[in-house]
């Protein structure tokens, strides 16, 4: 689990227990966003699932609380909103065995989907390279 305040020598530990929820929150969205796509969510190119979908939305929202809790513990949130799109682990790495390609390729597909609807606030194009 990413967490930096909450492990620094400074901290108190009301601000380290704070810091180490919005890691919890964070973490499980991202879990959350990263469940595969059924079959049906495959053929219909969409999200049908609405833990994933919700997950996803308030990761890549421009008005979702998101980079506030990232800020808080010390994190940059459009760090990890790039590393959720772009970034693949090695084969074998430590990051791969926490969170593999497939994982990833899930929240690329969702966050594909789910840019295309009309109600939100990102586009597919915000993460193209």
């Amino acid at each position: 689990m990413i967490d930096f305040i909450s492990t620094r020598n400074s901290t108190n530990e009301e601000d380290a227990r704070c810091a180490r929820l919005l890691t919890t929150v964070i973490t499980t969205a991202i879990q959350d966003a990263s469940i595969m796509p059924s079959q049906r969510e495959q053929k219909a190119q969409r999200n049908l699932s609405t833990e994933p979908c919700a997950a996803i939305h308030w990761l890549f929202d421009k008005e979702s609380v998101f980079p506030l809790y990232c800020q808080l513990i010390g994190m940059d949130a459009e760090s990890i909103r790039r590393a959720l799109i772009f970034t693949d682990n090695e084969p074998g790495s430590v990051s791969d065995k926490l969170f593999n390609g497939l994982q990833r390729r899930a929240i690329r597909a969702r966050y594909r989907w789910l840019a295309n609807d009309k109600d939100i606030n990102f586009t597919a194009e915000d993460y193209d390279e």
